[in-house]
């Protein structure tokens, strides 16, 4: 059974054949907790699992039965027009039966638009399926990450493992860590790793060089970075405080921009390399 929970019944909703339920666009931490309130009001989450894999769960469990802003499916209903009964109903499905709870994250570009996605994790984490067969949450079912095969060949599996990994399977430079070298590369890249930093943080990044950070339970450092060649993205559109991220982004000595369309990152660009789209290639 498939139920799409969106403002839009999309093409992938019809395909599937999926019962609708429309949601006011950005209200979707809203549903969630209301769903976590009734879970956990009817006993219905898994106390095993939070216990032993999360932290935290008592703070979010009082952010939820607060007396005077309890977050119940009929305080939700009011701000997702999605209806107290059917938010119950939602809940009782998801706890009773494997479920797996997908999205994209295309509405993660909205004010605290990592909210939701936060949101999902804690609600598949009420519902003790993550690592079970078909259960959990997903969020990478698109073009650039989980949703297609990637060149084996060349880079091993890069979807499997952690970031780290991920990165240092990166085809784009011979010799890192996890590809077996070829012996006539020679040079700093043939025994190289790469350096890998939440993309949250490229602005905090490039006004603190060498300065210490905490990213998953680690201590990092920030690196130096003297030159930016960003292909396939526009990171002058995804970041709040413009004008912080115009200031550092002056501190690198040349920043290369490669892509299809005059983008907020091309316009700011020192050289602006050009691509092809899909309809100019076979």
């Amino acid at each position: 059974k498939v139920i799409n929970i969106d403002p839009v019944y999309n093409d992938t909703a019809r395909f599937l054949g999926a019962e609708q339920v429309f949601i006011n666009p950005t209200t979707d931490v809203a549903m969630v907790e209301a769903m976590c309130y009734h879970l956990i009001k009817n006993n219905l989450h898994d106390e095993k699992f939070l216990k032993r894999y999360t932290v935290g769960f008592k703070k979010f469990k009082d952010r939820l039965f607060d007396e005077k802003n309890p977050k119940t499916p009929e305080w939700a209903e009011k701000i997702t027009g999605v209806s107290a009964s059917k938010i119950k109903q939602l809940a009782e499905l998801m706890a009773k039966n494997r479920t797996m709870i997908m999205a994209g994250w295309g509405f993660q570009r909205a004010h605290h638009g990592e909210q939701a996605h936060w949101a999902m994790i804690t609600l598949a984490s009420l519902l003790g399926q993550i690592g079970l067969d078909g259960g959990g949450y997903g969020f990478n079912y698109h073009y650039s990450d989980g949703g297609v095969p990637t060149p084996g060949a060349v880079t091993g599996n890069a979807n499997s493992g952690n970031i780290e990994d991920k990165a240092n399977n990166f085809s784009g430079f011979p010799g890192l860590a996890g590809i077996s070298v070829n012996s006539s590369i020679k040079g700093e890249w043939s025994n190289r790793q790469n350096e890998v930093i939440p993309v949250s943080r490229i602005v905090t990044m490039l006004e603190n060089p060498n300065k210490e950070y905490d990213f998953n339970g680690k201590k990092r450092v920030y690196p130096l970075i003297k030159s930016i060649y960003w292909a396939g993205g526009n990171p002058l559109h995804h970041h709040q405080d413009r004008n912080r991220m115009k200031k550092a982004f002056k501190n690198v000595d040349s920043f290369i921009v490669q892509d299809c369309f005059w983008t907020a990152s091309a316009r700011f660009a020192d050289l602006v390399l050009p691509a092809t789209t899909e309809i100019e290639r076979n």
